[in-house]
């Protein structure tokens, strides 16, 4: 239950360093914004999806007032590398999949238990999704103790595995392909078509039931995996955009491509998280823009609006600063 005050923890953070930041205070600034990033990373570590989601919530925004910060302020070189080593103090983003092959299962199972002794509130499992919720409502009509219990809970495991399995792959791409196939796995089973009323101990009716518990449950795990890629996105860009407000120190202009970057700024090519190539980069006449095609992997000139998701950096000098 604390989680979420933590999200409230975080906006004040961001919203006393922008007050310093205002206030030509970019030191006082940064160590509330490192703050906010620690307590985002703090938060991530907890046992379940929702604190992850705190988590992310509460990073990302330290994210956009970081970028805020390099835009608004010139850092000293030795200022960029302080900022760089308090970065890299901080704990890893942890993978969703971990929680997904332990608490998430552990929920599932739980579920399926609270069903099994026909709990008044197991109720409020079903139905969740349309098409999820007229599956469960055939299973009303059967005698919940005749199920076979260890076929519907060896059949929800292997969905959990290959959950795990999915946000393991090593692309946006293959992950997105595979969790979208599980996904439609699901629902082709829990839809049940030659469902059979009697009641007896019938090992599809057990393994369409686990697949209507299932798919109520996994896809909140899918989209989160899709927020950690974002934010490993925005940690990219912030890595990136460090590395371009030293070179602009040395060299008092902007790099014509991040190539440029390496080996002296930044130690290797950054890589778009859902592309596998380099985020894309412009220099323009006042700064810079920098972009990834985000969840949907399309090119959209770094416009987050409608359903255009590019995940994009615009800084312009001696101008307002917007930041998606």
């Amino acid at each position: 239950p604390g989680a979420s005050k933590l999200r409230m923890v975080g906006r004040m953070l961001c919203s006393r360093a922008m007050l310093r930041l205002g206030e030509a205070d970019p030191e006082g600034a940064w160590a509330d914004l490192i703050a906010c990033r620690r307590l985002g990373r703090l938060a991530n570590v907890g046992p379940t999806l929702f604190e992850t989601l705190v988590g992310y919530s509460i990073e990302n925004m330290s994210n956009r007032a970081m970028l805020t910060l390099l835009k608004q302020t010139r850092p000293s070189s030795a200022t960029l590398n302080q900022y760089r080593s308090d970065l890299k103090k901080l704990p890893p983003i942890r993978s969703i999949s971990d929680i997904v092959n332990v608490t998430a299962r552990c929920n599932y199972i739980d579920a399926m238990l609270v069903i099994a002794f026909d709990r008044s509130d197991a109720t409020e499992l079903l139905g969740v999704q349309s098409e999820v919720g007229k599956a469960a409502h055939m299973f009303r009509r059967v005698p919940i103790r005749a199920f076979d219990w260890d076929e519907a809970l060896k059949t929800g495991n292997g969905y959990y595995d290959r959950m795990v399995s999915a946000m393991r792959l090593p692309t946006h791409a293959l992950r997105r392909a595979a969790i979208e196939k599980l996904d439609s796995d699901l629902h082709e089973r829990a839809t049940l078509r030659n469902f059979d009323p009697r009641g007896k101990r019938d090992i599809e009716t057990s393994q369409a039931f686990a697949a209507v518990i299932a798919a109520s449950m996994l896809p909140s795990a899918a989209k989160v995996r899709e927020g950690e890629d974002v934010l490993r996105q925005t940690a990219t860009h912030i890595d990136v955009a460090l590395a371009l407000c030293e070179f602009r120190n040395d060299r008092d202009r902007y790099p014509e491509q991040l190539a440029e970057l390496v080996p002296k700024y930044l130690a290797q090519m950054p890589r778009d998280q859902f592309t596998g190539v380099m985020p894309i980069y412009r220099r323009t006449e006042a700064g810079y823009l920098l972009y990834s095609v985000g969840p949907n992997m399309k090119d959209e000139d770094g416009r987050k609006d409608g359903k255009a998701d590019d995940l994009a950096v615009t800084i312009v000098e001696r101008d307002a600063t917007q930041v998606d």
